[in-house]
């Protein structure tokens, strides 16, 4: 009966030992799409859903693109439309300047162009800031350059007029040896 026992406790812990080993068996890759291995229908019930996760979100990139793609086309036919106006009304053709620039009116009235435009007016105005920091950084480099050439022509001039009354002190030695 001991012998049994025994037995029996070995083979649990041999269970164990089997059941412990398997559910560790696939180490988590480092950014890994699921968590470490719980048994295979766990990882592929994760895998499944991070699938149609991704999918959706593809989905949606997708057709963010083709709403962008969609109004840069629509907003180079307006710009068409427009410069063919000017180009009319500069002729004198004000009839047909004034339908150039209706078509490219009715061209941007598209409810999936507000938003476009509202982006673009952002980041108008982001390119804008971008530039006036940049200029305003220029303008300080400038300045610091003009300050240091100040400096240095400062040190320039009175390295020279120090060497001029070295010279005129050494002159005035040389008469009073004579």
């Amino acid at each position: 009966m001991n012998k049994e026992k025994m037995n029996l406790t070995a083979l649990i812990v041999a269970v164990l030992f089997l059941i412990n080993s398997l559910s560790f068996a696939e180490p988590e890759a480092k950014g890994s799409a699921y968590p470490p291995s719980k048994g295979y229908t766990y990882n592929l019930k994760e895998l499944i859903d991070k699938a149609k996760e991704n999918i959706k979100k593809v989905d949606k990139e997708l057709e963010q693109k083709a709403v962008e793609d969609r109004n840069m086309q629509i907003e180079a036919k307006a710009q068409e439309h427009f410069e063919k106006g000017n180009i009319l009304y500069g002729q004198g053709k004000l009839r047909e300047a004034k339908q150039e620039w209706q078509k490219a009116l009715e061209i941007t009235k598209s409810p999936e162009l507000e938003e476009y435009i509202k982006l673009s007016e952002k980041k108008a105005k982001e390119r804008e800031l971008a530039r006036q920091k940049e200029e305003k950084e220029r303008q300080a480099r400038i300045k610091e350059e003009e300050r240091k050439a100040k400096e240095e022509q400062a040190r320039l001039d009175k390295e020279r007029k120090d060497r001029e009354h070295q010279a005129k002190l050494e002159a005035e030695k040389k008469e009073q040896a004579r």
